[in-house]
């Protein structure tokens, strides 16, 4: 999604106004809607201040446009800093998927906690459903469930529910900041 998409998307999750995400921010609402059709991007401070008037992580809106390789260059940097792990494994169709650890990225148990929850909202079988009234019942209730994982990843770290987490990965974050420091004084580019 681009980073117009997303704020149209969690300004509308949040049932906020182009008008009233303006005013939160102090532009016309015009601005707004060239930022969600993209026909403008918003400058960092002014995506920041996007961001917190959503209630989201900058994060979201800043890294919302990327392709297949730029996906794999974040994954490199994220395999490198977090003792990343791979493993090739055929699913029940006996294709091929490839999963990929990252045992120093903590906070990853926080969102596969998040995703088990999301996740026991879904019926074990897909004709499971006696009628169509409990089928249309129980779909509503998936698009609530898939809104609700959606704001929490949104939200992020502000949904973090063991703030020990989030200390324990800054300890290493920094100690991985000062490797690279160390090699870039051993390693000098030229």
């Amino acid at each position: 999604m681009t980073i117009g998409e997303n704020i149209r998307r969690i300004r509308k999750a949040k049932n906020m106004t182009m008008v009233t995400l303006a005013e939160k921010i102090g532009c016309d609402a015009a601005l707004i809607r060239k930022y969600e059709i993209g026909e403008r991007n918003p400058k960092r401070d002014r995506l920041e201040a996007i961001a917190n008037a959503l209630g989201v992580n900058v994060e979201v809106l800043a890294n919302s446009e990327f392709d297949g390789v730029t996906a794999m260059h974040w994954l490199f940097q994220l395999f490198n800093a977090y003792g990343g792990k791979m493993k090739l494994e055929k699913n029940e169709n006996g294709d091929e998927e490839i999963y990929l650890a990252l045992p120093k990225l903590e906070l990853m148990k926080s969102w596969y906690e998040e995703y088990c929850s999301y996740e026991k909202k879904f019926p074990e079988e897909k004709d499971s459903y006696a009628t169509v009234d409990e089928f249309v019942q129980h779909g509503n209730e998936l698009v609530v469930a898939g809104r609700e994982f959606q704001d929490w990843m949104d939200r992020y770290p502000e949904t973090e529910t063991e703030p020990e987490r989030i200390q324990r990965q800054q300890e290493h974050d920094e100690l991985i900041t000062k490797f690279h420091h160390l090699r870039e004084q051993v390693f000098p580019s030229e």
